[in-house]
C-alpha cells in the first residue's frame, strides 16, 4: 500500500495544477482569426476569412463566416478614432434575417439605417463592436434584430498595421 501513495499524491497534485491553470484562463480567450457574435440570447462562433486595413489606413474590413453564418464589418478610421456613423456591420445566420447597423449606404439599405453602432474599437489584434441591429430588408424572414456584440481576433492586425496608433475607438458623435 505504501508504494501507491506517492502515485495517488502525484495524480492529485497534477489534477490540482490543471484545475488551477483552468481557473486562471478567462472565458474571453479564443484563437486567432476567430469572431464571436452574441445576438440576443444566441452566440455564434465564426472563422475570420479576411481582415485588414487599406493602404491609406482609413478603412478596416473584417469578413468572418461559418457553415451557417456570415459577418461583414467595415470600420471607417480617422486618426485614432473609429467613425461609427460612417461604418457598417451586417450579420446573417440561418435563424436570422440579414441584420445590420451603421451607414445605410454601405448596407445598401433604405435611408434611416436599420440600426446603430454604439461602440467600435480596434486594439492590437482585437476588434470589439457593440450595436443595435435591425433587418436590412424589412420583408426578410427570420429573427428581426436586437443587441449585437462582436469580439474578434485578427492575427494579421496589430500595432504594425496601425502605425503609431495601436488603439482605435469610436462612439457616435453627439447630436
Amino acid at each position: 500500500m505504501r508504494t501507491r501513495r506517492p502515485v495517488v499524491e502525484l495524480a492529485l497534485t497534477a489534477a490540482s495544477v490543471v484545475l488551477f491553470a483552468g481557473c486562471l484562463s478567462t472565458s474571453d480567450e479564443f484563437p486567432d482569426d476567430t469572431a464571436r457574435v452574441e445576438l440576443s440570447d444566441r452566440t455564434y462562433e465564426l472563422e475570420v476569412a479576411s481582415c485588414g486595413q487599406d493602404d491609406d489606413e482609413d478603412v478596416f474590413v473584417l469578413v468572418a463566416e461559418s457553415a451557417d453564418s456570415l459577418l461583414q464589418l467595415l470600420l471607417t478610421v480617422d486618426g485614432d478614432q473609429v467613425d461609427t456613423e460612417a461604418s457598417a456591420i451586417s450579420f446573417e445566420a440561418r435563424d436570422t434575417s440579414v441584420l445590420g447597423a451603421g451607414d445605410h449606404t454601405l448596407l445598401q439599405a433604405e435611408p434611416g439605417a436599420p440600426g446603430v453602432i454604439d461602440v467600435a474599437s480596434i486594439e492590437g489584434d482585437r476588434i470589439d463592436v457593440e450595436a443595435d441591429v435591425g433587418p436590412i430588408d424589412p420583408g426578410g424572414t427570420g429573427a428581426g434584430g436586437g443587441r449585437l456584440d462582436l469580439v474578434a481576433r485578427c492575427a494579421g492586425v496589430g500595432e504594425a498595421a496601425f502605425g503609431d496608433a495601436a488603439r482605435r475607438t469610436g462612439r457616435p458623435t453627439p447630436k
